[in-house]
């Protein structure tokens, strides 16, 4: 149930595909990861929306690709990258936070997560302490308005 606002306006379409991008999930505090490749072109100042193919009547149409690689239960980093270059961290690579990271409702667990304004970059290091409310705006779960929004949260 993470979401982001654009974190940069891309000058062109931007070939998912064409740049190996794909979504590792890091599960338990793990340091092998689960892969999910990305397909697509994200337009200039777009966002695209990655879901669950189980997420529901409401959210599948604002998703522009389903893969079950994501699965959350609240203690998994999540690494968006393409090639070799790590773009945004979710978590902490090769930590287990117990449930969750945070606490509510800045809350990786059962929470919906928007990117602050104040945030123009992803986090590129898995490896660092992660707090969610540092670059993170929290919701309560299932918060879908703005979901697609290259709006970020105040």
């Amino acid at each position: 149930r993470l979401h982001q606002g654009t974190l940069t306006v891309l000058p062109a379409p931007f070939d998912l595909a064409a740049n190996a991008c794909h979504l590792n999930r890091y599960a338990n505090g793990g340091t092998t990861a689960a892969t999910a490749t990305l397909t697509g072109t994200i337009a200039p100042g777009d966002v695209f929306v990655v879901c669950n193919p189980q997420a529901g009547n409401v959210l599948l149409p604002l998703c522009d690709v389903t893969t079950s690689l994501i699965t959350f239960n609240g203690d998994d980093a999540m690494e968006l990258e393409c090639g070799t270059t790590k773009y945004d961290v979710i978590g902490q690579i090769g930590f287990d936070p117990g449930t969750q990271w945070g606490s509510s409702p800045t809350t990786t667990l059962d929470a919906t997560l928007r990117r602050k304004c104040s945030v123009t970059v992803g986090d590129t290091n898995g490896g660092d302490a992660f707090d969610p409310s540092v670059e993170w705006a929290g919701f309560p779960t299932d918060t879908f308005s703005g979901l697609g929004d290259p709006a970020c949260a105040p």
